[in-house]
């Protein structure tokens, strides 16, 4: 049975994320970026979503066509705050190749799928979600 890629993709984008001062520097600490928000957290912080995995089997190589939702939670007035950080996750990610070697994969792709941005119930509060398509091999 093929082992699960999306732990090490996960735990290689949070590391690359979390190096960048650029992007640090936007979020409301340079430790803002979570799996699972704690209940202090302040505005605005990076959180990882909804995840999908599906294995394939070429010609004996093991893979999988990932995908990884990254959400940006706002307090600011509109959307700019969000798609500023989005923005700034998108250029460290889309098409970098992930080191997910120490779990035994490569990289094959790394890309932006899709991003979208909402309010919140509250008027308040605003998201933005991005989601990376991931392909991984063995």
């Amino acid at each position: 049975m093929a082992k699960l890629s999306l732990i090490p993709a996960q735990a290689a984008i949070r590391t690359r994320l979390l190096a960048d001062g650029t992007l640090t520097a936007l979020l409301a600490s340079a430790t803002s970026i979570y799996d699972g928000v704690p209940d202090d957290a302040e505005y605005p912080y990076v959180v990882f979503g909804e995840k999908h995995s599906q294995p394939w089997d070429v010609f004996g190589k093991d893979g999988h066509d990932d995908s990884i939702s990254i959400y940006v939670w706002s307090r600011a007035l509109g959307d700019e705050e969000c798609l500023t950080i989005a923005s700034r996750i998108n250029e460290l990610l889309h098409g970098f190749a992930l080191d997910v070697s120490s779990a035994g994969f490569s990289t094959v792709l790394l890309q932006l799928d899709m991003l979208d941005t909402m309010r919140e119930p509250d008027g308040r509060t605003r998201k933005s979600v991005s989601r990376y398509k991931i392909m991984t091999q063995e």
